[in-house]
């Protein structure tokens, strides 16, 4: 299995669709977030538990055969 990209995400902090081909990342509790720009990311490394809401945020992972 090889792991892919989503199609699109959702920036958790100002809520931005952004391009996870080359938004910035972060990993928190095992899941990939992806981020409109330094500053979101830096707002969230500072305090993940205030963005991270399972119900807020969709998280999607994209697995397909090699």
């Amino acid at each position: 299995m090889r792991w892919e990209h989503p199609q699109s995400a959702v920036d958790p902090v100002c809520h931005k669709t952004v391009d996870p081909r080359i938004a910035k990342t972060a990993i928190y509790g095992g899941e990939v977030f992806y981020f409109c720009s330094d500053t979101c990311r830096s707002k969230f490394e500072v305090s993940p538990d205030t963005y991270v809401d399972g119900s807020a945020i969709s998280r999607q992972t994209h697995v397909s055969p090699s």
